[in-house]
């Protein structure tokens, strides 16, 4: 287990990364023991979180639905017995990236979201400025993807993210449902 002076610094300088990438930190707080640091890559919201004893932190680009009339499109294309599953096998097929994972959000049968992950390793010796700015990119441009995927489903609405002062826990396990 890693001081709180460790876990410390290595906080603040992937903060000094992140900015040295040229993406702006908007906000950075605790909340339970979990870290976050909610960042901005163009007019896309990002939040890298490192749990206080994770030797790894995820950074993510989440897309939740929060007017009740796309959550309801969503779930009835989603759940038509028809064309939901082609319409779930696509987008999965779209958000599905070998440098990234997914977890796509729901609640019962209503579809809620999505979020793209990646996991940076801090602690690691060869880690870089490099390693911050692939990750951010990989989520932004999958989670583009599929956010871009979505709206042609809603006939080419825009889909906007909304910022979010706690993310969804993610359970490894089900990370690709």
């Amino acid at each position: 287990m890693r001081s709180p002076k460790v876990i410390h610094e290595m906080r603040e300088s992937l903060k000094k990364l992140v900015v040295d990438t040229g993406r702006e930190v908007e906000k950075e707080w605790i909340d339970h023991g979990i870290w976050r640091l909610q960042i901005k890559h163009g007019q896309k919201i990002i939040f890298i979180v490192h749990p206080e004893k994770s030797r790894f932190v995820n950074v993510i680009f989440p897309v939740t639905f929060d007017k009740k009339e796309i959550k309801q499109k969503f779930t009835e294309v989603f759940n038509k017995e028809e064309t939901g599953p082609q319409a779930m096998y696509l987008f999965r097929s779209t958000i599905n990236n070998p440098q990234s994972g997914f977890y796509i959000d729901r609640v019962g049968n209503e579809f809620t979201g999505f979020q793209i992950s990646k996991n940076l390793f801090p602690f690691e010796k060869e880690f870089s400025i490099k390693d911050v700015d692939i990750a951010i990119q990989t989520v932004v441009s999958v989670g583009v993807a599929g956010t871009d995927y979505l709206s042609t489903l809603l006939g080419n609405v825009e889909l906007k993210q909304k910022a979010m002062e706690g993310l969804p826990k993610t359970d490894p396990e089900n990370m690709f449902q």
